[in-house]
């Protein structure tokens, strides 16, 4: 019994770990949730605190940013595409 408990469970914790990569998009709301947060801090008098938030957000815009270039939304995928569909190059002086 515990031989398979060990290997289900690392498969489970790999499994996990590797669904918890944040996406651009996740990135960006978090900027959004701190900017949103300095605003109120802010009002609040607590400049010290809006200060901290503000430079999360622009960290998280920064990660954003990061992780929009590696995820490659606006290429299209090179190798789905079958060669006899692929638009000749054009060689125009």
């Amino acid at each position: 019994m515990p031989r398979l408990l060990l290997p289900a469970l690392a498969l489970t914790l790999a499994t996990t770990l590797a669904a918890c990569d944040k996406t651009s998009e996740d990135h960006a709301r978090d900027a959004q949730a701190h900017a949103q947060n300095a605003q109120e801090q802010a009002a609040q008098g607590q400049i010290h605190r809006a200060t901290q938030e503000q430079a999360k957000a622009q960290e998280d815009r920064a990660q954003a940013n990061a992780a929009a270039v590696d995820e490659g939304r606006n290429a299209p995928p090179d190798s789905a595409v079958p060669g006899y569909i692929k638009a000749p190059e054009k060689n125009t002086p």
